[in-house]
């Protein structure tokens, strides 16, 4: 009902609740305090800047994934971009008839039951469709040298 009068989904109540409800309750402007620390305390992606287009072509070149290439930037240098930027500068180097990045190559990577301790690892070649699976115990960042 909340939701409805809101004009919000019933997932963005419950989750309002969940994040902010202490001992005594739900207290607005404790939420509110709360909601603000942590939007100072989140960092957020820098856009990508001249002096990463280098290293992120060189590793496009090396057929590297854009979701591994942001977390080699991150390791390596501190630094978060996401994926999805990096995605956004492959397709406008396909739309302005470079096409010098071909992600049909780089395997997509998916990770399911996140909360688990292990996970499953789907790769897919994009082009011919060939499926590989494997169980893994360890989901932490790894990436060719």
């Amino acid at each position: 009902m909340i939701a409805d009068v809101v004009g919000v989904g019933q997932s963005t109540i419950s989750r309002e609740l969940k994040r902010n409800t202490g001992q005594r309750g739900y207290r607005e402007k404790q939420a509110q305090t709360q909601s603000n620390t942590r939007r100072k305390k989140a960092e957020k992606a820098i856009k990508m800047t001249p002096n990463m287009i280098p290293l992120i072509e060189e590793k496009l070149e090396a057929k590297w994934s854009p979701e591994q290439i942001s977390g080699w930037i991150f390791e390596e240098r501190g630094q978060r971009i996401s994926y999805e930027a990096i995605y956004l500068y492959i397709w406008e180097d396909k739309r302005s008839g470079g096409g010098h990045y071909s992600t049909t190559c780089a395997a997509k990577v998916k990770l399911i039951s996140l909360g688990a301790a292990s996970a499953l690892v789907t790769i897919v070649e994009r082009k011919t469709k060939f499926t590989v699976s494997k169980r893994i115990d360890d989901k932490t960042l790894r990436h060719s040298p």
